[in-house]
């Protein structure tokens, strides 16, 4: 089968023309290698795409089953325009990214990729309501990941401060009543803003010690 799978994936190569590009792996030469990828026949084909496994496959395949796998992991224009708008994005021109984004989606409008990067510049950006928009119109795989909720948490975070009193009025408030959850969670935010990351894990520590629940557990996801 091997013999037979790679006379199809030459000829595919050459037919996309620098599109992808094709690696063989001896798994007697490089068994740790195999054993990493979860190699348990062959042949085995993994489609790697910016650095992650995103397709594979097993067994000989017919060349039209093989051009599908292709077709749906060739870099667009839509990942062109994503990764300009990452470069914006880490230099700080959020307007730039979020434009980029836009543009993105609109050529790809079911890609969570995108979607989910969107709602990164839209928040950088300040643009709270529709990143969490963002966020709410993605798969339920997307919404419930790991890096959604460290997103929403730090939106919910600077929310509340732009809708929180000055600081030293917080505190004031913070310091006559130690339980009030409300006032030490936008306490925390103002310091989170002010990149005092230390004085803002202990008002969110505060707040986890007394009122767990606070905010559907906003302090322990605050502190994550």
């Amino acid at each position: 089968p091997c013999k037979q799978l790679f006379p199809i994936l030459n000829k595919l190569v050459d037919e996309y023309a620098g599109q992808f590009i094709i690696g063989k792996l001896n798994i007697d030469e490089q068994s740790g290698l195999a054993n990493e990828a979860g190699v348990r026949s062959v042949p085995m084909v993994l489609v790697f795409r910016r650095g992650a496994v995103t397709d594979q496959f097993l067994g000989l395949q017919p060349e039209s089953a093989i051009r599908q796998i292709i077709e749906r992991n060739l870099f667009r224009e839509s990942d062109r325009l994503l990764d300009q708008a990452r470069e914006c994005h880490d230099k700080g021109d959020h307007e730039k990214a979020i434009e980029l984004g836009r543009r993105a989606l609109a050529d790809d409008p079911y890609n969570n990729e995108i979607r989910f990067d969107l709602a990164i510049f839209l928040s950088a950006g300040d643009q709270f309501e529709e990143a969490k928009e963002m966020i709410a119109q993605a798969p339920r795989e997307v919404r419930e990941s790991p890096e959604a909720e460290a997103l929403l948490s730090r939106i919910d975070l600077a929310l509340a401060a732009t809708e929180a009193p000055p600081l030293q009025e917080l505190q004031s408030i913070v310091d006559s009543n130690p339980k009030e959850s409300t006032a030490r969670y936008q306490l925390a935010a103002r310091f989170l803003a002010n990149q005092e990351y230390e004085p803002a894990l202990q008002q969110l520590l505060a707040i986890l010690e007394h009122d767990r629940h606070f905010r559907n557990d906003a302090a322990r996801r605050g502190m994550i």
